[in-house]
């Protein structure tokens, strides 16, 4: 049996025509711990992406807005996670000697 898994960001974009409060308190109720600021966070970055041209991908966009998408699509707790881990690897690779 196949399992979906929605996103923060999907599932607040599932939403467009709802305030802010009313997306929190369905968000709360499917178990996503959102803030006022993530929710326009998404909703703004959406804007944003509606507004360039349909040829733009990922790859023609910088690395900056390319880490935002990302930070969005997995969630800001599961991307500090991720940076986390990586800074503690470079870390390691850093003092420990050749």
């Amino acid at each position: 049996m196949k399992t979906t898994t929605t996103t923060a960001k999907q599932f607040v974009l599932d939403l467009p025509e709802l305030g802010t409060d009313d997306v929190l308190v369905r968000a709360s109720a499917a178990g996503f711990k959102l803030t006022r600021g993530y929710v326009h966070s998404i909703r703004s970055l959406a804007r944003k992406a509606e507004k360039r041209p349909a040829s733009t991908d990922r790859a023609a966009l910088s690395l900056e807005d390319q880490f935002v998408d990302l930070v969005m699509e997995l969630g800001i707790l599961r991307s500090q996670v991720l940076l986390d881990s990586a800074r503690g690897v470079a870390r390691s690779l850093v003092a420990s000697p050749s």
